[in-house]
């Protein structure tokens, strides 16, 4: 993290502390006694071991980080051999079973060839750390006799040794600096991925909505209207309330989108943005949880789905809810009829206060009569009360 990378040490100062030593350093060799063709000698050892312990540092982290990957890895196959397994036992067909054990017998193969890709790499690391450190060693036999014609020997191996310490921090700063890089942009894929997730589940209720609306043009005077709902009142309980900062919410939100307690409201053309938000500040610190929740669980509560298709029916321009029960009736038995492709003979029972005006039962004779030249069906109206029966 950034706070890590700043407790490593303050990179600028360091610079300056070794351009404060080096300096001092150059003092000491100027009143060394060596000749000039020494310096430089002793000048170019010092370079090279520098440039050295730089090469065998980044080797020491890469020894690490395959190592890390290398645990990590076998830890997965287990628990890919173990989800195998698993599932192994919910098979019925022996033979089935059998053939599946077989083809999955290939995961066996990898752990074997993981160790032996971890091993090598390790392995070449370990050479060239050895021909390195074989280097440090003739570096410094060839330094030891020039520190040793240098009057003031103690004090340039203190700056020297200064140096270097200062050096390691640089080293280990700018290992750390290259990881961070790297996290981000890791983490920016993954967090890219999690957002398009979210995008697809959108998507998918348009490509619902869309398939409804392809019936629309079979329902005659029935009009339906589907739209994309977002259940503001589960948001608000089970994410807003329960998880999230409010006062964080506000400030990274636009005021405009919550009411007075911080209600969120949903706006399809803000939502993805707005969820993008508040997901990358759960992640990264800037919007904090309530009731000491984890982030990793207000982030999975924040990404469930709560959205739904909302159906709006008309019938000749009168909303479906404010219909009366013969109407409303009347409505649901012509979908019913129109999204169905087969051929029966239809036996309607006729309460008196079902079909409840004239106009219903009009209608509904009319539309009867059209779907049996349609579908070719029989249809039969009972009138319960005379217990008769007309056939249409």
């Amino acid at each position: 993290t950034e706070d890590e990378l700043k407790q490593t040490g303050d990179e600028k100062g360091i610079e300056n502390y070794i351009k404060t030593l080096q300096k001092q350093a150059d003092e000491i060799k100027a009143k060394s006694g060596l000749s000039e063709e020494q310096l430089k000698q002793y000048e170019e050892l010092v370079a090279k071991e520098k440039e050295i312990n730089v090469q065998i540092s980044n080797l020491e982290q890469d020894k690490k980080t395959i190592k890390s990957l290398g645990s990590d890895l076998i830890s997965q196959i287990d628990g890919l051999k173990s989800t195998i397994e698993e599932n192994e036992e919910y098979l019925n067909d022996a033979d089935i079973k059998a053939k599946f054990k077989a083809e999955f017998k290939v995961v066996d193969s990898f752990a074997p060839g993981l160790k032996s890709a971890n091993t090598n790499l390790v392995t070449a690391i370990d050479g060239k750390l050895k021909i390195h450190n074989a280097e440090l060693v003739k570096i410094k036999a060839d330094l030891t006799p020039l520190m040793a014609k240098v009057k003031l020997q103690s004090e340039l191996q203190e700056k020297t040794d200064a140096i270097k310490k200062e050096q390691q921090k640089l080293n280990e700063i700018a290992i750390k600096r290259n990881n961070l890089k790297t996290k981000k942009v890791s983490y920016k894929k993954k967090s890219d991925g999690v957002i398009e997730s979210y995008k697809q589940i959108v998507l998918k209720y348009e490509d619902l909505r869309n398939e409804f609306k392809k019936f629309e043009s079979k329902f005659g005077e029935i009009t339906l209207g589907v739209h994309i709902s977002f259940n503001d009142d589960a948001f608000n309980s089970n994410v807003v309330k329960e998880y999230i900062n409010k006062n964080d919410l506000k400030r990274v939100i636009v005021e405009a989108e919550w009411g007075d307690e911080f209600i969120y409201k949903y706006d399809p053309t803000k939502h993805l943005t707005n969820i993008t938000t508040v997901f990358e500040g759960l992640v990264g610190g800037t919007i904090n949880t309530v009731k000491n929740r984890q982030a990793k669980d207000a982030v999975a509560k924040l990404l469930e789905n709560y959205f739904y298709l909302d159906f709006k029916i008309f019938y000749k321009n009168d909303s479906l809810d404010k219909m009366s029960p013969g109407k409303k009736g009347l409505v649901l038995l012509q979908l019913l009829i129109n999204l169905s492709d087969g051929e029966w003979p239809i036996l309607l029972d006729q309460p008196e206060d079902d079909l409840d005006n004239r106009s219903v039962y009009d209608d509904l004779v009319a539309f009867l009569k059209n779907k049996k030249l349609d579908k070719k069906s029989g249809v039969i109206i009972k009138n319960s009360v005379l217990n008769t029966y007309r056939v249409l």
